[in-house]
């Protein structure tokens, strides 16, 4: 499956799932029925659930540091530089100096500046998703779900002003063609730069 044939394959809402400890806090049982996307070593915490689609980094799952074979529903995803399509996986071409994507007729790449979230929330537009909602996002790079005291970050964040900065754009870029992107993330970074809901409030209705 190539990512140019899932254009406005899909619609409605879909929750981007990333690996914060802020999950810890929240009941994902209601997200059952839900369009999911969950990203690197979110299967290893041991409250995971199987998502609808899954994402990691090339180099990373080469590396071994997150799972070859994830659970998903439909598509699991896999994000790298030049050409490097693997077996099993729509790959996703990312570049750090590029526009951003996801809205077009075309989908060349991705911009990668801030997170894979990010990367995943371009993916999400692309396939026809406009309503983002974000969980687990904190992009503050100080523990996981599966690890929230942060023993094992193999990896640094990228700079906090550069997060803020790319979502703003992302959040200009989906608004201007019809989306919305929404931080349920509790104490997130993103709630400067993006507009918040209770994801408790969103289920007591």
């Amino acid at each position: 499956m190539l990512l140019q044939d899932l254009h406005n394959t899909a619609s409605g809402r879909i929750y981007i799932v990333g690996n914060g400890p802020s999950l810890l806090s929240q009941n994902l049982d209601w997200l059952a029925g839900e369009q999911t996307f969950t990203c690197n070593r979110f299967s290893d915490w041991e409250g995971a659930f199987v998502p609808t689609y899954h994402m990691c980094s090339k180099s990373v799952v080469e590396k071994g540091l997150e799972p070859s074979d994830p659970p998903f529903q439909k598509y699991k995803f896999i994000g790298g530089y030049g050409d490097g399509a693997m077996d099993g996986w729509v790959y996703v071409r990312k570049r750090r100096s590029m526009p951003l994507s996801g809205l077009g007729d075309t989908m060349d790449h991705v911009r990668t500046k801030a997170s894979q979230a990010f990367v995943m929330a371009q993916v999400a537009l692309w396939m026809g998703y406009r309503d983002i909602r974000l969980m687990g996002v904190e992009q503050k790079g100080d523990g996981h779900v599966f690890d929230p005291e942060g023993s094992f970050i193999p990896f640094m964040p990228a700079p906090e002003g550069q997060v803020v900065y790319e979502w703003a754009r992302l959040r200009e870029y989906a608004e201007a063609g019809g989306a919305t992107i929404t931080d349920l993330t509790p104490d997130g970074m993103l709630a400067a730069v993006l507009p918040t809901e209770s994801y408790e409030n969103i289920y007591a209705r």
